[in-house]
């Protein structure tokens, strides 16, 4: 986490997902290695997403709702939706209802997005919409895989522990179906080597690579 995100009001481990109900009664779930602050007074609700990644459920409030990032505000419509730092982007996906994004430097570069729908946006423009991905669950500690890369799924096992997982580029565009317990990363590699043609062979306990098998 960077420094500031440990003096945060709420943050998670690496590999821990903790849910907590605001002063307003929005229902927050914070994912791996994530921090946020609150600021509520009779005027506003703000919350300033310091790393990682959380879901929101609204509670009906007169007070405007805004999530700041460093690249932006994303402000809800009365919703279910999560926002995600990724680098210099931010990505919200939006689950139920709308959610407009505002990009810090070109206020005129907003957009609206829809239910069913993801974009991500830095502080100058607001990028593609895409359809969000089927079955979301990290909050419920479950990976989703409908047809997806192998590499992809690494890359999101990844924040769940501590440590690296390196993937050859010839399987990483292998597609993997299923559901699997971010609870236990151990459990999926091993489940991930024993249904597809691959190795995983751990160099160290923090440092794992996955390749074909021979």
């Amino acid at each position: 986490l960077p420094v500031a995100a440990w003096r945060a009001d709420l943050r998670t481990a690496v590999g821990e997902i903790r849910e907590t109900t605001l002063p307003d009664g929005t229902r927050l779930w914070l994912n791996t290695d994530s921090a946020v602050n609150l600021d509520y007074d009779t005027a506003h609700r703000r919350l300033d997403l310091l790393a990682g990644e959380i879901l929101l459920e609204t509670a009906a409030d007169p007070r405007p709702l805004t999530i700041h990032t460093p690249a932006g505000t994303a402000q809800p419509l009365g919703t279910l939706f999560t926002v995600r730092l990724e680098g210099n982007h931010t990505r919200v996906g939006v689950r139920q209802g709308r959610v407009a994004l505002y990009p810090d430097q070109s206020r005129d570069q907003s957009a609206i997005v829809e239910a069913g729908h993801q974009q991500a946006f830095n502080s100058r423009r607001v990028f593609d919409v895409a359809p969000l991905a089927r079955g979301s669950a990290w909050e419920r500690g479950i990976l989703m895989a409908d047809n997806r890369p192998l590499g992809d799924l690494l890359d999101e096992l990844a924040r769940y522990r501590v440590g690296v997982i390196r993937c050859d580029p010839a399987v990483a565009d292998m597609e993997v179906v299923g559901s699997f317990p971010l609870a236990d990363t151990d459990r999926v590699l091993r489940g991930l080597e024993a249904t597809l043609p691959i190795t995983v062979t751990r160099v160290t306990p923090w440092w794992v690579r996955v390749a074909a098998r021979d």
